[in-house]
C-alpha cells in the first residue's frame, strides 16, 4: 500500500504515517471543519477480497463503535474511498506502552511499579468490559495500549481483529494475533474464550516488570511452540528483586491451562494489586532506576528495533496450517520451523497462508479496534478503573 500521507479520505486530510502492522496501515489525520485531529486505520487491500466484505466490514465497525468506555479508543467515523476502506478515530497524544517501554530500555530502566498497576487496572477494565459485551481482543500488546499526556491507559484494536475472525484467512485456519503475546490455546487454533485475553494481558505484565517477554526466537512459529510446551522463565530470573508474591500473580496468569489462570482482567489485577505494598512499590522503583544492568535482562522483542512506526512486535496473523501443526503436535526442530516458515512467507503478503484444518467451532468472538486520539479524560464508566495513574485505584 502506498503511503497516503498529504492526501484525503473523506473528510479528512491525512498528516503522516504513525505505524503499519499485519492488517493496516495507521495514520494521523485532521479534520478541518471539526478541528479536530483523529487517527485512520486503513486496511491493507489483500485483506479485503471477498463479496460480502463490505457488508462484514460495516457491520462489524458498527459494533465495535458501540464499545464505550473509558478506557476504550472510540471509534468516530468509517467508509470506504478508492478502494480504501478504513476507520476514524479519537486521536491520543501520549503514543503507545510499546513505544515507552523502548525509551525506558535505552536507559536501562524500568517502568515505575505505580505506573504498571495503572495502566494493568484500566486495561484490565476496558477487557472486562467487553468480555461481558461477548467481545473478545485477541491481540492484547504493548502497541495496543495508548498512553494520553497523563499516562492513561487506553486499549485499541478491537474492530478489526474482530472482522478478520471471519475472513477467508482464519476460515481455512489460519491465526489471527501476534506470537509474542498468543496464548497456547490460540496458537493452537482453537476455540477462545476471555481467558486468552488474560493470557496475554499476563504477558504484558510481565514485561512491564521485567523489561522482557517470556519468549523470543528468530520465527513466529517457534515463538508459538515455546507458548503451547515450554514453561516460561521467572520474573524474578530477570529481576531478582521481584517478590514470590508477584511473581505467583504473573504465574498463575499465564498458566498454559486456561482453566488454571484469572478467569478475569478484575482478578488478575485485584491479585497484583494485593501482592504489593508501599515499600515494596518503592524497593522495586529505587532498584529499577536508570542505570546498568545484564544484557540478557534488556527487552527480549525491542532490542536494535526499527522505529515504532515501521514495525510490529513480530510478524503477526496468519500461521499457515501445516507448519502450525507441527508446532502444536511435536517439538519441531527450530531449523525445520524456519524452513517451514521461509517458504509459507512467500505465499502472501503478510504471511497469509491458509491452514490445515483448524476446530470445528469458528473461533470466539474477536474484537478491536485501533486508535490514537487526543481527547480530555472522559467520564470513568460505572465499574471501570480510575484512569488516574494512582497505584490505589481498583477495579470494583
Amino acid at each position: 500500500m502506498a503511503n497516503l500521507s498529504g492526501k484525503s479520505l473523506g473528510n479528512y486530510q491525512i498528516q503522516e504515517l504513525l505505524g503499519k502492522g499485519g492488517m493496516a496501515e495507521v495514520y494521523k489525520a485532521y479534520h478541518e471543519k471539526l478541528d479536530r485531529f483523529v487517527t485512520i486505520k486503513v486496511l491493507h487491500p489483500y485483506l479485503v477480497e471477498g463479496e460480502d466484505f463490505l457488508a462484514r466490514f460495516e457491520r462489524e465497525a458498527k459494533a465495535v463503535a458501540g464499545l464505550r468506555h473509558a478506557n476504550i479508543v472510540q471509534i468516530h467515523d468509517f467508509n470506504v474511498e478508492d478502494d480504501h476502506y478504513y476507520m476514524v478515530m479519537e486521536f491520543i497524544n501520549g503514543g503507545t506502552l510499546q513505544e515507552k517501554l523502548m525509551a525506558l530500555s535505552k536507559t536501562s530502566s524500568y517502568l515505575p511499579v505505580e505506573q504498571v498497576v495503572s495502566i494493568l487496572s484500566q486495561v484490565g477494565a476496558a477487557l472486562d468490559y467487553a468480555h461481558k459485551k461477548g467481545i473478545l481482543h485477541r491481540d492484547i500488546k504493548p502497541s495496543n495500549v495508548l498512553l494520553d499526556s497523563q499516562g492513561n491507559a487506553f486499549l485499541a484494536d478491537f474492530g478489526i481483529a474482530r472482522m478478520m475472525s471471519t475472513t477467508q484467512f482464519t476460515a481455512t485456519g489460519a491465526l489471527i494475533g501476534t506470537p509474542t503475546y498468543m496464548s497456547p490455546e490460540q496458537g493452537q487454533g482453537l476455540e477462545l474464550d476471555p481467558a486468552s485475553d488474560i493470557y496475554s494481558l499476563g504477558i504484558v505484565l510481565f514485561e512491564m516488570l521485567t523489561g522482557k517477554t517470556p519468549f523470543a526466537s528468530d520465527t513466529p512459529l517457534a515463538v508459538i511452540h515455546k507458548h503451547i510446551h515450554e514453561p516460561p522463565p521467572k520474573a524474578s530470573e530477570l529481576r531478582p528483586e521481584i517478590p514470590a508474591s508477584v511473581e505467583a500473580v504473573i504465574d498463575k496468569a499465564i498458566a498454559k491451562d486456561p482453566r488454571d489462570r484469572y478467569q478475569s482482567a478484575r482478578e488478575l489485577v485485584s491479585a497484583f494489586e494485593s501482592a504489593l505494598t508501599p515499600e515494596l512499590m518503592a524497593k522495586l522503583d529505587a532498584l529499577g532506576a536508570p542505570g546498568e544492568r545484564p544484557v540478557a535482562s534488556l527487552p527480549t522483542m525491542l532490542e536494535q528495533a526499527e522505529p515504532s512506526a515501521q514495525r510490529s512486535e513480530l510478524p503477526t496473523e496468519a500461521m499457515g496450517a501445516r507448519t502450525l501443526a507441527e508446532v502444536t503436535d511435536q517439538p519441531a526442530s527450530r531449523a525445520k520451523a524456519e524452513q517451514d516458515w521461509a517458504s509459507e512467507s512467500t505465499a502472501g503478503p503478510e504471511t497469509d497462508v491458509p491452514q490445515p484444518a483448524a476446530p470445528s467451532k469458528p473461533a470466539a468472538k474477536s474484537k478491536a479496534e485501533v486508535t490514537d486520539n487526543t481527547r480530555e479524560p472522559r467520564p470513568v464508566a460505572p465499574g471501570a478503573a480510575s484512569p488516574s495513574p494512582s497505584w490505589v485505584a481498583r477495579l470494583r
